[in-house]
């Protein structure tokens, strides 16, 4: 597979070199460590493991194994984030992105049964199915196919996550003015979402590809090539 950026900037020699990655971030590579492709990203993400451990242990006392398990899988994209940042390998981002997406399944999967009751024992099975499919699909892919289908995906389950997230708000409100706290902290959310989505890193980096949506990255074809 070609290297993932263009950019001199970009593609330092480091330790994991090349890269492999069918996408890589805005934050030029090597430039702390040799050992460490993207430093800031790599150990900014230790912190969702740390997060995601600490809502494991605080729910693990309960009934509810559907939100452990939404819990593991948080744990297992920190994890997978950290090795993905750390070496622009596309095993590590099958490790990041594959697990991003069985989160959000879950996600799902807890939003439609909280919201419309219990679906049956096809639901769940329905959704094992999506995961198998995905995880051959993305698996199996590289380049612009792999992240552009990614991206897709994802971005189609967290926007339905949001439409779930203002129904649920709507209707608490119906039945119990919720406390301000709440509503402001639901609002914040809403718009770091937005605003991560859409935010444009000023930094020496090719953006070709829905551009103002998708944080300043490049996603390059494995026919393009660096000298």
């Amino acid at each position: 597979m070609a290297p993932t950026s263009v950019s001199p900037a970009f593609d330092k020699v480091g330790y994991w070199s090349p890269n492999t990655a069918s996408i890589d971030w805005c934050e030029n590579n090597y430039t702390v460590s040799y050992y460490i492709a993207e430093f800031w990203n790599s150990t900014s993400s230790i912190l969702i493991a740390v997060l995601a451990a600490i809502g494991y242990m605080n729910l693990a006392s309960y009934k509810e194994r559907r939100m452990t398990l939404l819990m593991q899988a948080f744990f297992t994209i920190g994890v997978g984030s950290t090795l993905f940042h750390g070496t622009l390998r596309h095993k590590m981002q099958l490790l990041d992105e594959l697990p991003m997406l069985y989160a959000a399944t879950i996600g799902m999967f807890i939003c439609i049964e909280t919201h419309f009751g219990k679906q049956g024992r096809w639901f769940p099975i329905a959704l094992t199915v999506w995961i198998a499919i995905t995880t051959v699909m993305f698996s199996t892919t590289s380049g612009t196919l792999q992240s552009l289908s990614f991206q897709l995906t994802y971005a189609s389950m967290i926007l339905t996550g949001l439409i779930f997230l203002r129904i649920f708000h709507t209707t608490r409100r119906a039945i119990r003015p919720t406390p301000p706290p709440v509503s402001r902290l639901i609002r914040l959310t809403a718009s770091s979402m937005i605003f991560a989505i859409t935010m444009r890193e000023v930094v020496e980096v090719e953006v070709w590809m829905w551009k103002g949506f998708v944080p300043a990255v490049m996603i390059v074809d494995d026919k393009k090539k660096i000298n």
